[in-house]
């Protein structure tokens, strides 16, 4: 296969990497915003969006042209990730708004192109977290510092830290995936004094993680907490007895059990429990919400709506309340 070489296609690989994941982390909305009152507002277009996800785009296509055949590989390797893109985008051809499930589409698939660029490029472990890390690091000193000189960090509505984001989820959203980065940068950490750096700006974004007070964000993290502590347990504390995968699978086993038979049984247990204040029992009346959508699954069951097809504002099935 013959090769276009392109002088420096490698940063324009990892430029449009770097920018991707710091637009992605800090968003391309102006911060410490009022929070929207009108559903019609949820529509609105995000021009610097607009314009950055397609040159993001083009960035990575440059890079794309001299390594055709290594992206070819990953893209053989990774079948299920390629396979759900194809589904996703033939699935706009039945959808009731095609031109918005295509911008979801192009959307996502951007996010898939730049990444998969990127790694054709850089593909060591070390290089991919060099080149996230002081985004991160700097995410969150930025954000942990305004959280308590900058009022408007704090969302109005339920007075809980937002940060720079326009949400309180979204700010448990960033929190929790900055957990799971934090933790693998420690993992890679060759120093003493560059792992203290990594455990303190862990500490910071689990921080950030509580004082978002999302519960989504919350239970994420104690899902990972708990799967972290049942590895050690099977990789370190049990593992010269033989009984390690033992032991962790029936400590798992046992906290399912102990949940589901106190959400089961004793529902009130597990809400005198709970230090976000909503009902447990209901998951804050998103059992109500399942049961519609699952009616609506059944009208088509295989297909679907098309690619993110059904949350549109204009959907007649749909019905949106911004409180």
């Amino acid at each position: 296969m013959y090769t276009i070489k392109i002088p420096r296609a490698h940063l324009f690989a990892k430029v449009s990497f770097i920018l991707f994941i710091f637009f992605t982390i800090f968003t391309t909305s102006i911060p410490f915003q009022s929070t929207l009152q009108e559903s019609g507002e949820v529509g609105t277009t995000n021009l610097i969006s607009v314009a950055l996800f397609p040159f993001l785009f083009l960035l990575s296509l440059i890079a794309f042209i001299p390594n055709i055949k290594k992206i070819v590989e990953i893209i053989k390797k990774e079948k299920m990730l390629s396979i759900f893109l194809l589904w996703a985008f033939f699935s706009i051809s039945w959808s009731s708004y095609p031109d918005t499930s295509f911008k979801r589409w192009f959307q996502i698939f951007d996010y898939f192109f730049i990444s998969i660029v990127f790694f054709s490029h850089f593909d060591s472990v070390e290089e991919i977290i060099k080149s996230i890390k002081p985004i991160i690091y700097i995410y969150l000193a930025i954000s942990i510092i305004v959280v308590f000189i900058v009022p408007g960090a704090k969302d109005p509505r339920f007075g809980s830290w937002r940060g720079l984001t326009a949400h309180k989820n979204s700010l448990g959203e960033i929190a929790m995936i900055c957990v799971l980065l934090m933790s693998i940068f420690y993992k890679y950490e060759t120093t003493l004094i560059k792992k203290s750096i990594s455990i303190t700006f862990l500490l910071i974004a689990i921080a950030l993680l509580v004082g978002a007070n999302s519960s989504t964000a919350i239970i994420n993290f104690v899902i990972f907490f708990t799967i972290s502590v049942l590895f050690f347990i099977q990789s370190s504390l049990f593992k010269r007895l033989g009984i390690g995968k033992f032991v962790s699978l029936f400590s798992l086993a046992t906290i399912l059990i102990i949940f589901y038979l106190f959400y089961t049984q004793a529902p009130e247990v597990i809400q005198s429990l709970d230090v976000t204040g909503k009902d447990v029992t209901t998951l804050s009346e998103r059992t109500y919400l399942w049961e519609y959508i699952f009616m609506e699954i059944s009208k088509h069951p295989i297909i679907g709506c098309g690619f993110r097809g059904f949350w549109v504002i204009d959907s007649p099935g749909m019905t949106v309340q911004v409180y």
